[in-house]
């Protein structure tokens, strides 16, 4: 099995920055090679030059722009997935909580259907696409909601201290487990890697929406978060099951 070069990201609400690197390798694979910094570059200009710059995103960004992706390779829907969810909004940010939620959660559901959509261009696996579907369809229309709900004047929400610090926490921990590939990938290995990745990215959300059950308490959100955290937990588990009949 051919060798995937990743480097691990991390979360900085303030600025994009590449942390370390490591190697993602399928079961059975030690071999490990570092990411250079001209490695680094050249995967940025290129998406740039697919893309445009990633300060042109932001979470008022319209969802339709992330639909009909035509990228060269699952590794570059991996990339783009991981560059807007790394979006800087901290000049939307308010001490509102739904405001403080939405502002993470928007972009968190945008790496989804980004990274999703590479997965339904290439696989023959009809469980694991009508998964993908369903993501898709799901966070598009959460997407949308709570895009309309944060420039509403119906974003009414209480002010929970250091709220902001438990999102920005769980997004740092999720980025950091997920990984990121250097070479273009094939079916199979861009499949393990979608699994290996959402599973986390599932999490991350469950924690995410969690957090806002607890605290929030805007009543379209906490509906939303209710039935991200059934949903989504029953997604994980359909992915373990779908990843462990991957492995070797």
């Amino acid at each position: 099995m051919k060798n995937i070069k990743i480097g691990k990201i991390s979360l900085l609400i303030t600025a994009i920055l590449l942390v370390g690197c490591s190697s993602f390798n399928k079961p059975g694979d030690s071999h490990m090679k570092t990411e250079t910094h001209m490695e680094t570059m050249e995967t940025e200009t290129h998406m740039t030059h697919m893309h445009g710059e990633v300060s042109s995103v932001d979470v008022f960004t319209p969802v339709e722009e992330f639909l009909n992706l035509k990228l060269d390779n699952y590794k570059d829907y991996e990339v783009y997935g991981h560059r807007v969810m790394m979006t800087d909004n901290s000049k939307y940010i308010t001490k509102n909580t739904g405001n403080i939620f939405m502002n993470y959660m928007i972009p968190h559901h945008e790496g989804a259907i980004i990274t999703a959509q590479g997965i339904i261009a290439i696989t023959e696996d009809e469980e694991l696409k009508n998964l993908c579907e369903g993501i898709v369809a799901a966070q598009v229309r959460e997407v949308k909601e709570m895009q309309e709900l944060l420039s509403s004047k119906r974003l009414i929400d209480n002010e929970v201290k250091d709220f902001e610090q438990l999102m920005s926490k769980s997004m740092d921990e999720m980025m950091a487990g997920m990984v990121i590939p250097e070479d273009d990938l094939n079916k199979e290995e861009a499949e393990y890697l979608f699994l290996s990745n959402m599973i986390v990215h599932h999490r991350g959300a469950v924690k995410m929406a969690e957090e806002y059950l607890k605290a929030g308490k805007n009543e379209t959100l906490l509906e939303m978060n209710k039935h991200i955290v059934i949903t989504q937990k029953e997604e994980i588990k359909i992915m373990e099951r779908l990843l462990k009949n991957r492995q070797m």
